[in-house]
């Protein structure tokens, strides 16, 4: 399988689920219900934060990245582009970018598609890989200054908004000892035949050949992994995703990375998504 990189700054000013919610406060466009993705890597250490998801009225699954909305990501071929969050068009299972340049939003489409991997119907979309040292600063930015006259009213406002739409996904990888390396890597697949059943979650493998493309040491022959079912809905549409974790030896050469599969056939007109 194919696959496009990128790579960010170490800056980050902003958190994912303040943008998450922006979509909100800006367009007057609900960004319906917030999953806030955490990862429970080992014992005594609290949860790293690892983005948010949403699924979308338009049946659009998004993803905000725990990175700097404004940040230049840099390509494999040396191009920048800045980014907000990922959308995946379940309508033709091509993936666009979204940035924002002010107030102007732009659109890119990079060639991106899911790709089914085997015969359980669960098709990757997108792998984040990270340091634990980015992902542990991610949380301790999770602070908004409210100022003004309204200040007690605007807080207790977004209080109630976060309480009614905001849920934690905890993802349950725990080992008695601190991890091989400094490196998450997670890897979101999507459902293309409806329900994710338990045979499909206990069927889903880790693309290996692109683990080996991330890590910088040799994988070992056993590499402990969680698999986590998630639910997104949106009015009545429920979306099954699941998402893989893992924590190889090494480090990667940036602070986080998300790749994407590249395709190799249009991705219009999949009919089971």
């Amino acid at each position: 399988m194919k696959s496009q990189r990128l790579r960010i700054s170490q800056d980050s000013s902003r958190h994912y689920l303040f943008r998450a919610v922006q979509r909100l406060f800006r367009d007057g466009s609900p960004p319906g219900e917030i999953v806030n993705l955490t990862l429970r890597a080992y014992d005594d250490v609290p949860a790293l934060p690892l983005g948010a998801m949403s699924l979308t009225s338009r049946d659009r699954l998004i993803y905000w990245p725990p990175l700097h909305p404004t940040a230049p990501f840099v390509f494999d071929d040396q191009t920048e582009r800045k980014v907000d969050h990922l959308t995946l068009e379940l309508s033709n299972g091509r993936t666009h970018i979204t940035a924002f340049d002010g107030n102007e939003r732009t659109h890119t489409w990079p060639g991106w598609a899911v790709q089914e991997l085997d015969d359980s119907g669960l098709a990757l979309w997108f792998i984040f890989a990270a340091g634990q040292s980015f992902l542990s600063g991610q949380a301790r930015r999770v602070e908004w200054q409210i100022s003004g006259s309204d200040a007690p009213r605007r807080a207790e406002e977004f209080r109630r908004f976060a309480e009614e739409n905001i849920r934690t996904a905890e993802i349950e990888w725990r080992t008695p000892t601190k991890p091989l390396g400094d490196t998450v890597v997670t890897f979101a697949f999507i459902s293309l035949r409806g329900r994710c059943t338990q045979s499909a979650l206990k069927s889903v493998k880790i693309p290996y050949n692109i683990l080996r493309e991330i890590c910088d040491e040799p994988l070992p022959a056993e590499l402990l992994i969680a698999r986590t079912p998630l639910k997104l809905t949106a009015e009545n549409r429920v979306r099954d995703l699941v998402i893989v974790t893992a924590c190889p030896p090494g480090s990667i050469g940036s602070p986080a990375q998300i790749a994407c599969p590249i395709a190799t056939r249009p991705a219009a007109g999949r009919p089971n998504l």
